[in-house]
């Protein structure tokens, strides 16, 4: 009963995805997050109750890690932009990147306590290495040879060529 229910989320959230505009920046997002649900419903096991619960926890925490990122971004644009133009207090643009950039990493370790209010332990462990089984794999697909075939030429492109 599980597996109909997870396969049912994953075909409804595929859908709503998918019908998306497709060519624009939300287009992509969609698809992205799509696929990240449907990653993480199976590598976690949610049952309906769970993610009930999980999803609307997560997102927020997936907001805030996007708007700490965005805010690591504007930090190493400002200081990017001092050291090239040699004006601006370089040592506190330094700092501000850091801490911008440290802030970016602990967003979802500061969730771990409402995660495991939710979750049983093992599956909270099971979403922090869902967390990275998907970056990687998405990282992987923009490789030649990966899903998308996309991105730099990596390890194989760099190799001699008889």
């Amino acid at each position: 009963m599980k597996r109909i229910i997870s396969i049912a989320a994953l075909f409804m959230v595929c859908t709503l995805a998918f019908a998306q505009n497709k060519d624009g920046k939300e287009g992509w997002r969609d698809r992205m997050n799509a696929e990240m649900v449907a990653f993480f419903t199976s590598e976690v096991d949610l049952s309906s109750a769970e993610a009930e619960k999980f999803w609307p926890v997560f997102n927020e925490a997936k907001a805030r890690q996007n708007e700490a990122f965005k805010a690591m971004h504007d930090a190493y644009k400002a200081l990017e932009k001092a050291v090239s133009e040699g004006k601006g207090d370089v040592a506190s643009l330094t700092k501000a990147y850091l801490d911008a950039q440290a802030e970016s990493n602990s967003v979802f370790a500061s969730f771990l306590p409402r995660f495991q209010s939710i979750l049983p332990a093992e599956k909270v462990a099971k979403v922090y290495l869902a967390e990275e089984r998907f970056r990687r794999q998405q990282i992987h697909n923009l490789r030649p040879g990966g899903k998308e075939g996309k991105g730099s030429e990596g390890r194989r492109g760099r190799e001699k060529k008889d």
